[in-house]
């Protein structure tokens, strides 16, 4: 049910960002009630789901491809909402810091966060205002090509419904003729 791998996503790098994490993410796996697996993560940024590029893999038929993305610096962790089911503390989100006792919740398994030894909670030592205009405008123009291929997602995934709901509409339609010619041809058939 559960792959893990330490791949972290491969079309951005966000240490440039963040900076790099200085130590592991631990979460505890939980279905059902029971856990399942305590994964240990040091990379920067990785995604949940059951896609075969996500780093924490989930093989169940609920999970979708990809629920979250989450990225780590020395000093935040964040957690990104891809589908729309995932929630954190039993609310919907979409972006939002992860702690220690946070709790992502997905297709029926809930991950806990047991230790971040690269938060902000653990690592009070590092002041806010080393945080650099720079990064905050480059984590901005990430964001903003998230939210823009959510949106192309979106438009495919939306083309998609249209182009098959006008498939079924036309084969509706060559059935319907169809059954109409067999029926007038029983009909003649009868008749005569």
């Amino acid at each position: 049910m559960l792959t893990y791998t330490e791949t972290p996503l491969r079309s951005l790098d966000p240490s440039f960002l963040l900076g790099r994490a200085g130590g592991a993410l631990t979460m505890h796996i939980r279905g059902n009630g029971q856990q399942i697996e305590t994964v240990r993560i040091t990379a920067t940024k990785f995604s949940i789901g059951s896609a075969s590029s996500c780093s924490v893999r989930l093989r169940s038929p609920r999970v979708r491809p990809v629920h979250c993305i989450v990225l780590r610096g020395p000093t935040q962790t964040v957690v990104r909402r891809w589908a729309d089911d995932t929630k954190l503390n039993g609310t919907i989100f979409e972006d939002s810091p992860l702690q220690v006792g946070d709790e992502i919740e997905l297709a029926g398994i809930t991950i806990e966060v047991v230790s971040d030894t690269c938060s902000r909670a653990e690592s009070d030592d590092v002041p806010v205002d080393r945080a650099q205009p720079a990064i905050l405008t480059k984590m901005g123009q990430l964001v903003e090509k998230i939210d823009d291929t959510q949106s192309r997602l979106q438009a495919i995934q939306n083309d998609f419904v249209k182009s098959r709901n006008h498939d079924a509409t036309e084969l509706d339609a060559r059935f319907d003729g169809i059954a109409s010619r067999f029926q007038k041809t029983i009909e003649a058939k009868h008749e005569s």
